[in-house]
């Protein structure tokens, strides 16, 4: 989806601060919210926190790490959503979000759906919800059957072994 014509407060605020932001992973949360990890660059830490604040979807901001560096601003946050964001939409029909990108030329956002899902009620919707919303690319692609094992060894080889270890003490 191109959200540029959307009447949305991130787009308009990164063009109006000069920053980017990038959705690096999201989560369900156990009392129904979201969080999503976004990083920002070209903005001092202290300062997108103050901005993320203002914008309604955002319940509350979590800086999770930073760097200031000479050449420019990297930040890392968690951010719990309410059920108004892009992201909470998408995934209450049915979607999982899967790249966001506020850059200085663009302004984009990678849904993706079950195999089964009605592609055209869920763009109908999602258009509804936001307006200005663009639909620009639309692709299928197979996706090969594992079983549990395969599974659990792909998920324990894209996590970190602090993440591996959060997760294996969350579940028991």
């Amino acid at each position: 989806f191109d959200l540029e014509v959307a009447d949305l407060a991130v787009v308009d605020l990164t063009r109006e601060h000069d920053y980017e932001v990038f959705l690096e992973s999201i989560v369900p949360g156990a009392d129904g919210s979201f969080r999503a990890v976004v990083s920002t660059r070209g903005l001092e830490p202290g300062d997108t926190c103050t901005l993320v604040d203002d914008m309604p979807p955002v319940e509350s901001v979590t800086l999770i790490g930073g760097d200031d560096g000479p050449d420019e601003s990297f930040a890392l946050y968690e951010l719990t959503l309410t059920e108004r964001s892009l992201f909470s939409t998408a995934l209450e029909h049915g979607g999982r979000p899967c790249a966001f990108a506020l850059e200085a030329d663009a302004a984009t956002l990678t849904i993706e759906l079950a195999a089964d899902a009605a592609v055209r009620e869920f763009v109908g919707m999602f258009q509804s919800h936001y307006p200005g919303v663009e639909l620009v690319a639309q692709r299928t692609c197979e996706r090969p059957d594992r079983g549990p094992a395969e599974f659990f060894a792909g998920l324990t080889e894209s996590l970190t072994e602090r993440q591996l270890e959060a997760l294996q003490l969350a579940y028991h």
